[in-house]
């Protein structure tokens, strides 16, 4: 079961520090939801002209899946919940921007966050000014393409940065 939850979410867990914790930390809620999370993330077909891909998940789709993942992590934990938001940024030519998907995927979460009332710590400024002040991509590694794929050493110091700040904030 948790095999196919994660076939079904791989296109948004790869945008996705939420999803990436829950697939870690939820599997009893996994299982016990099996069939409703089935129902959610059943990919749709492409909308014409849709350039996400065969069996992506719509954007409106996402939201409805962040708001009920959130909905379920909210009554399922103690503590406050934060949302990471992993910048998808295309790294080039001495400019700093975000993939259009992402962009939209990272507004997507933004708002539905705000809605539940959940914090969120997103890093894309600083990962923009740290690139744009050393030129050096935070996606990647020497044996890949730099500035594609997962966080690197850099990449990972400045979100903690981050989520530590925002925890300081909320602490005060």
């Amino acid at each position: 079961a948790l095999g196919r939850f994660k076939e079904l979410t791989d296109p948004f867990a790869q945008h996705s520090a939420l999803l990436t914790m829950l697939l870690r930390k939820g599997s009893d809620l996994v299982r016990r939801e099996q069939g409703r999370i089935r129902a959610r993330f059943a990919p749709e077909p492409p909308a014409q002209g849709d350039q996400e891909g065969e069996g992506a998940l719509s954007l409106a789709r996402e939201a409805d899946a962040t708001a009920w993942l959130l909905d379920q992590m909210t009554a399922e934990s103690r503590e406050q919940l934060v949302v990471l938001v992993i910048p998808g940024i295309d790294y080039k030519n001495g400019v700093c921007a975000e993939r259009r998907d992402a962009r939209a995927r990272r507004e997507m979460i933004h708002r539905v966050a705000n809605q539940q009332g959940v914090s969120i710590v997103d890093p894309s400024t600083a990962f923009c000014e740290y690139y744009l002040e050393t030129q050096q991509p935070l996606h990647g590694f020497q044996n890949v393409k730099m500035g594609s794929g997962h966080l690197n050493a850099q990449g990972h110091q400045i979100l903690a940065r981050q989520l530590a700040l925002a925890i300081q904030g909320a602490d005060e």
